[in-house]
């Protein structure tokens, strides 16, 4: 038997980056940066056929869109929850994003200082409420 990687290997090593809070800004930065490029990975990984069971969950997402707020990057938290929400209609997510992964990216949102930073948080709230969610 051949110990192989599997999507709780991958998603340890993001929960564990991502648990990183007390860092500086800038290190938040990197850590958002590797957990994104991990999270690109996985899904190469998976689409490769070669490892079908590195499929990220929706507990990789969390964390991953999670800390995207930490470091500042609402952009990136919200392209990851449309990612998430596109990989569920091709079939690979049983349900939509929860309500919880909205949540996160609204308050990324919130803590922006992005001029377009309340058209983003209606369109989320718009489509949270539009999922029945």
């Amino acid at each position: 038997y051949e110990a192989q990687p599997d999507h709780r290997l991958y998603t340890t090593v993001i929960v564990a980056w991502t648990s990183q809070k007390s860092v500086g800004f800038g290190q938040r930065v990197r850590i958002s940066r590797r957990a994104d490029a991990l999270l690109a990975k996985m899904w190469s990984l998976h689409h490769s056929g070669a490892f079908k069971n590195i499929q990220p969950t929706v507990h990789t997402y969390n964390h991953v869109i999670g800390y995207m707020k930490l470091a500042g990057r609402p952009d990136r938290a919200e392209d990851l929850l449309i990612e998430f929400n596109k990989y569920h209609f091709r079939g690979l997510f049983k349900q939509r994003a929860p309500p919880n992964m909205y949540r996160i990216v609204i308050q990324a949102w919130e803590g922006s200082r992005d001029e377009d930073r309340e058209r983003h948080i209606a369109a989320l709230a718009r489509e949270m409420r539009k999922t029945g969610r």
